[in-house]
């Protein structure tokens, strides 16, 4: 059995709502949610394990319908969950879940932050499909934007501003980009001054703490022993006791070992960090598979993660502030 290679699978009314429903079958009427391969191939076989025989394979960058999810085989220590594409089953930790949302063209008037709602889009150097493609920008990167232009066939382009680049500008269909209104970003429990971050490296587990009461678990990737073994980097988070130092809504990460493991992120979205070093706690659009170190230090959770604990952890940031540097009173983070 062979699998089409699906790309912008068009689908009306999806929403952050629509990725939980990639925990059960959809409903009749409703379209399935769906998910972006993150790894050159992924097998996908005829049961939820390695056991099962394969029926087919999808490519990166290929995106399939996720029809329920099961548990089945843990490839890796903490995931035994796997999704039904539809022709069998896929490992859960190698296909992100995404959306695929046309949002309304608005004026940009000062800026706004914005997110993007595609699988994936273009980001181009001029504001046309002409141009030279700079990056390729994925589902929940998020990014300032700060210009809007209208091609010779009437189609609206932003200019997106990627922080901390040597490039920092992207030009992207309007209509992949979503608002992020300002009420996205309220602070969250802003009168809670015992606010406390805990980090098991062990278990890759993050507890966010109020006093003494938990109020948010996840699982996370932190800092691997070595991406590249043979140039003998280490990049495991560190334990210790921090405090939160800076806040940016977007950062554009580059940085590795050129030729081994060299990396080029933009518009990752929501980091709070914690180190002199630059580690941080941030979303991470490029993988689904939370519960394995694989970082070069920081700690990896979901997008919608990522920017509540932008907004619970204290000081809060005000929507226009694209770095805010913590002097003191940043929520303390145990990293165990």
């Amino acid at each position: 059995m062979s699998l089409t290679r699906r790309h912008f699978l068009r689908l009306a009314g999806a929403s952050l709502a629509g990725l939980a429903a990639s925990r059960r079958p959809a409903a009749a009427g409703e379209m399935p949610p769906l998910g972006r391969v993150t790894v050159p191939r992924l097998a996908v076989r005829g049961g939820p394990g390695a056991q099962y025989p394969e029926w087919g394979a999808v490519g990166l960058d290929d995106v399939v319908y996720i029809y329920g999810q099961v548990e089945g085989e843990a490839l890796q220590r903490f995931n035994a969950a796997w999704y039904n594409v539809g022709a069998g089953y896929a490992y859960s930790s190698f296909l992100q879940p995404v959306i695929e949302v046309y949002n309304p063209v608005e004026e940009v008037g000062g800026g706004f932050w914005g997110e993007i709602t595609l699988p994936y889009t273009e980001g181009r150097e001029a504001p046309n499909l002409d141009a030279p493609v700079l990056n390729r920008l994925y589902c929940y990167s998020v990014f300032w934007v700060r210009g809007r232009e209208d091609d010779a066939d009437g189609r609206a382009w932003y200019r997106l501003d990627s922080r901390r680049a040597a490039r920092p500008m992207f030009w992207v269909p309007a209509d992949a980009v979503r608002r992020v209104p300002s009420s996205e970003l309220a602070p969250i429990s802003p009168n809670v001054y015992d606010k406390r971050i805990t980090i098991d490296l062990r278990e890759q587990w993050l507890t966010a703490y109020e006093g003494s009461t938990p109020v948010l678990g996840q699982r996370i990737s932190s800092g691997m022993r070595s991406l590249a073994r043979s140039a003998a980097i280490d990049y495991r988070t560190r334990p210790g006791a921090y405090n939160v130092m800076q806040k940016r809504p977007t950062t554009h990460m580059i940085g590795g070992a050129p030729g081994i493991d060299a990396y080029d992120l933009p518009g990752v979205p929501w980091s709070v960090f914690f180190s002199y070093t630059g580690l941080a706690i941030h979303g991470a659009y490029w993988h689904n598979d939370f519960g394995r170190p694989r970082s070069h230090g920081c700690i990896h959770v979901p997008p919608h993660v990522a920017r509540w604990l932008y907004c619970w952890t204290a000081p809060h940031a005000g929507y226009d502030e694209d770095l805010l540097v913590v002097y003191s009173g940043g929520t303390i983070i145990e990293v165990l």
